[in-house]
């Protein structure tokens, strides 16, 4: 399993709002660090915090520990990790996750107004 950019992925430490999970995204990936964007504003966090991140492919899902190196402003909400050098796997799943793209219908709160839509 090969991480990329644009892929989702959940991050945590004790040091970030008392261990919260947070959903995020892959931003780049270079030999020495991988750029995280954080989805919550305001946040700082500093070099050398213990991170933990998950993330998942069609067949399992995997987890690694790293290193916070720097935290950019509270605007671009960017992490830069150092690369892990070693992966777990924490859970294989029993069948294949597929991409499938179908119709479905959003009602509004009282259940009257409906939209079709498209779910991925």
């Amino acid at each position: 399993m090969a991480l990329k950019t644009q892929q989702g992925i959940v991050i945590y430490s004790p040091a970030i709002i008392q261990g919260e999970k947070l959903q995020a995204l892959i931003k780049q990936i270079t030999p020495e660090y991988i750029t995280i964007i954080i989805p919550i504003n305001n946040i700082t966090i500093e070099k050398g915090v213990d991170i933990f991140i998950n993330f998942w492919d069609n067949q399992a899902t995997y987890e690694f520990k790293s290193k916070s190196l720097s935290s950019k402003g509270p605007a671009e909400n960017l992490l830069n990790i150092a690369r892990p050098t070693t992966l777990t796997k924490v859970f294989n799943r029993s069948f294949p996750r597929v991409v499938i793209k179908t119709g479905g219908q959003i009602f509004d709160c009282q259940g009257l107004k409906s939209h079709q839509c498209l779910i991925y």
